[in-house]
């Protein structure tokens, strides 16, 4: 063993690639050491798991990895993500020393090596363990793009050697020998167990104590504060980044967690779990904010269709008018960018094509792409320019917004978790409506006026916009019931819109219309549901994803396209409108599927598919079956799952094959819808 441990590079390789090597430090280890090192270190090696699954088996944390390949013009990202590595690397080093120091390993009769493996090479194979999860997951998104680029992986295992080697020798194993060489190996027994390195075996826990809780503070005032007014620069750090700073922090909490338990009170964690149990009944922070300004009146969609139709009526030299109705499928940035493309696209190309359109039905992502869409109109409208808006709405929706809501969540939405009461500014869902307003600001040039998402939502349609713009209908769920809850221009009743509750009818208060959207993308565990407390005092109910009732937004558009024919059977006009449905959709030809486990996993893929396709191919099955339809336009994106991930994220890649697509799809669909307007 002696001899060995003196030839120190090639000790220090052997660490460096233990997924390789590991078996030959790790040999002498029976089951009772491998589970007490396993029981030490377990959050660490929790948190580190939660990180290979994030960048390695989910599409959207794959992407997230693409901006290492991409180094022009996302230097900065870049050099984040390696410091941010650095310190994930470090806090797992240095909290795998400390917690095994803690820990019930001692050095008994059969030999020093044992010890050796616990103390000192268990900490730096575990600290080196982050960069074999980057480089794993690296190699799994490079996968995805046209060609293979291995210079990042080089570089990878170069810096993750200098990293070993760092390790290794702060512990100063081979130093320590080779000092003594007059020395015994059962002399040097003694040393090495208590006087081999201080830091190593006779931790100072005060220390270590105070260094853990100082660099957590740090990190969670300075990304609480960045999470509420430095969207600019979370968004320069990158998601990536953000999130292995979290899991660094995160175990960096859970070791002071450790220290405590084990030196001050044996009982800490279980307080602060009684703490978890018992705040959580008073600090839901998600509450929606409400403006200090009444809705203005508004009109039924039947009456605000007569007077869109007697306008255009006026105006037009055909015997038919096509009226389309469009509803948006859900699905983050994907759909967004998908929807606000193709709409501004077809606009660019048929300037007449926003006039026949009537309505959107939006839900989730979706809502993002058609208000974009309808502010970037709304803007050109007013100022009569013919600019292409196909650009501006295409560098508002590439935008990063999953850095602010990762920011929000690893550091002061988790700890809103333990403060027993409710500190609104900590909401992650008002972070991502904040990312919303601040790409509207920075590509579109408001001049005196606000940025559109934070107005009020009906200001969008005043100054005698309100038939020039076509009516808006944001979908989404009330939690409580289940029901369809939506937020529209127009009033919604239930004749013509069953199973819903009009929202605005609810609060009777303006809300900013990036909240309007926010309300309606309320992903999973993402971004929670949203309290409404229509007098600032009593609960009414909270608001989630409009993905849970109709992920497409068909339902919505169906029965609005039901209100039009009724009006159509009783028109007395010499222009023949006609209802057209357009749908756009997003997501990919996937369906789930229930392999190992089926009997858990059944219930859970049924529910998937259901969302996905069974309620959308039965909506569109009742719009078809309507009389006096013109017809139905699919304006799908149909690239893989892999290709444009579900997410708040979009890549380089991604974007640059959702452009081509959208370039021949506008192609494509401007031919279709040309014919029928002519």
């Amino acid at each position: 063993m002696i001899k060995l441990l003196k030839r120190k590079y090639l000790t220090i390789l052997l660490l460096a690639f233990w997924p390789l090597t590991g078996f030959y430090y790790f040999r002498k280890l029976n089951w009772q050491d491998l589970f007490e090192i396993i029981r030490s270190i377990r959050f660490i090696m929790l948190l580190m798991t939660i990180g290979l699954i994030a960048f390695t088996f989910i599409p959207q944390g794959q992407h997230m990895l693409m901006s290492l390949g991409q180094p022009l013009g996302q230097v900065w990202q870049n050099i984040f993500i390696l410091i941010a590595l650095f310190y994930w690397s470090y806090q797992v080093y240095y909290g795998a020393r400390i917690l095994l120091k803690l820990s019930n390993l001692r050095y008994d009769s059969n030999g020093i090596l044992r010890l050796y493996t616990y103390r000192m090479i268990t900490p730096v194979v575990i600290g080196i363990t982050p960069y074999w999860i980057v480089i794993a997951a690296y190699l799994r998104a490079n996968g995805l793009q046209d060609g293979w680029d291995y210079s990042v992986v080089v570089f990878l295992l170069i810096l993750m050697i200098g990293i070993c080697w760092y390790y290794y020798y702060r512990a100063h194993i081979n130093n320590a020998i080779e000092m003594n060489p007059h020395k015994s190996f059962e002399d040097l027994k003694g040393e090495l167990i208590d006087e081999l390195h201080p830091i190593a075996f006779n931790l100072n826990i005060r220390y270590n104590f105070f260094f853990l809780i100082g660099v957590f503070s740090i990190l969670i005032i300075g990304f609480t504060v960045l999470s509420i007014i430095g969207i600019s620069v979370l968004q320069m750090i990158g998601p990536t980044a953000i999130v292995i700073t979290s899991l660094a922090a995160w175990i960096s909490m859970t070791n002071t967690i450790a220290i405590i338990n084990t030196k001050y009170f044996k009982y800490f964690s279980s307080v602060l779990v009684v703490l978890f149990l018992i705040s959580s009944n008073f600090n839901n922070n998600n509450r929606v904010y409400l403006l200090d300004k009444e809705i203005p009146e508004r009109i039924s969609v039947k009456e605000y269709y007569k007077n869109w139709k007697e306008k255009r009526t006026a105006t037009s030299t055909s015997e038919t008018y096509p009226v389309f109705v469009i509803a948006i499928e859900g699905g983050g940035s994907r759909s967004a960018y998908w929807a606000g493309s193709v709409l501004s696209g077809l606009s660019d190309r048929i300037p007449e094509f926003s006039d026949h359109v009537f309505a959107i039905s939006a839900v989730s992502g979706g809502s993002l792409g058609s208000v974009v869409y309808q502010t970037l109109l709304r803007q050109h409208s007013d100022n009569r320019s013919s600019d292409s808006i196909l650009p501006v709405a295409r560098e508002i929706l590439k935008k990063d917004f999953l850095s602010p809501i990762t920011a929000s969540l690893g550091y002061p939405d988790m700890l809103q978790q333990f403060i027993p009461f409710e500190i609104s500014v900590f909401d992650r869902a008002k972070a991502l409506e904040r990312s919303w307003e601040k790409a509207c600001s920075d590509v579109i040039p408001h001049g005196k006026g606000e940025n559109p998402l934070k107005r009020p939502f009906h200001d969008l349609w005043n100054g005698g916009a309100e038939f020039e713009l076509p009516a808006l209908f944001i979908n989404a769920t009330w939690v409580e019931t289940g029901r369809r809850v939506i937020m529209s221009n127009l009033m919604v009743d239930e004749v013509g819109f069953s199973n819903s509750v009009d929202l605005f009818s609810v609060i009777d208060k303006e809300i900013k219309l990036s909240t309007a959207v926010s309300l309606s993308s309320r992903f999973p565990y993402i971004t929670p549901a949203g309290g409404i407390f229509p007098d600032k005092k009593n609960l009414w109910g909270h608001v989630s994803d409009g993905g849970y009732f109709d992920n497409s937004g068909i339902t919505t558009a169906g029965e609005i396209i039901s209100i039009i024919n009724n009006e159509i059977i009783k028109q007395k006009s010499k222009v023949l409108f006609t209802p057209y449905l357009i749908i756009i959709s997003s997501r990919s030809n996937y369906y789930a599927k229930a392999g190992s486990f089926y009997e858990f996993t059944e219930p859970l893929v049924t529910l998937i598919n259901e969302t996905l396709d069974g309620s959308v191919s039965y909506a569109r099955s009742r719009v078809m079956n309507q009389n006096h339809i013109g017809g139905v336009i699919d304006i799908k994106l149909q690239l893989p799952l892999n290709d444009v991930p579900l997410g708040w994220y979009l890549s380089d890649y991604s974007v640059n094959k959702m452009n081509q697509r959208i370039d021949e799809i506008i192609d494509f669909q401007e031919r279709r819808i040309r014919k029928i307007l002519n």
